[in-house]
């Protein structure tokens, strides 16, 4: 009988060793996995803030487009028009190229982040079980907030950045037929 029992103890010994690689291995997963996390929000960070930073410069370069264009004092002549109508296509078309580049990544990277979000708490829900194995917890204790992305939220992101580019395609037609339009517009000069 007491070979029994020695023979118990090497085998939950065993055990035991196993359960806290198990745990350990896990614990790394997590943090990799939490590490992963924070660079994809720093990403997603840094291209929204470049994208509004673009956007921003632009429309202040269209201003002072629209602005000469509508000042009555300007040296401009109607056979000038497309000069400014050069310079806002070409500022409209570089920017609309790097706007949709940017839009692009931050939709890709979004859906990874989604998905390092449900394998993360996969992982604490599993490291919750561990923790406690004779309960089932639907609800761990402290497990990162999910981001649910599913096709229709994926579909419905894509959708809004369309928008957006419909829109800021449309500011720039009208920006450009501006330029076409109102330098040759008879103005009546200021009397001295």
């Amino acid at each position: 009988m007491v070979n029994k029992n020695n023979n118990n103890d090497g085998i939950n010994e065993e055990n035991e060793d196993k359960l806290e690689k198990q745990k350990e291995k896990l614990n790394e997963e997590i943090k990799a996995l939490e590490e992963a996390l924070e660079k994809q929000e720093a990403r997603l960070s840094g291209l929204q803030s470049n994208a509004f930073q673009l956007a921003n410069y632009y429309f202040v370069f269209q201003g002072v487009i629209l602005t000469t264009l509508c000042n009555r004092n300007t040296i401009l002549k109607c056979s000038d028009r497309w000069f400014l109508a050069t310079l806002s296509a070409l500022a409209a078309t570089v920017n609309l190229f790097a706007l949709v580049s940017i839009g692009t990544k931050y939709n890709r990277i979004f859906s990874q982040q989604a998905k390092t979000w449900s394998k993360c708490n996969e992982l604490q829900i599993e490291q919750e079980k561990q923790r406690l194995p004779n309960t089932i917890n639907k609800y761990p204790s402290s497990p990162a907030q999910p981001v649910h992305v599913d096709k229709y939220g994926i579909i419905q992101r894509w959708v809004y950045f369309s928008i957006c580019i419909i829109f800021f395609l449309l500011f720039a037609i009208i920006v450009f037929v501006g330029c076409l339009r109102f330098l040759c517009i008879h103005r009546e000069v200021p009397k001295k």
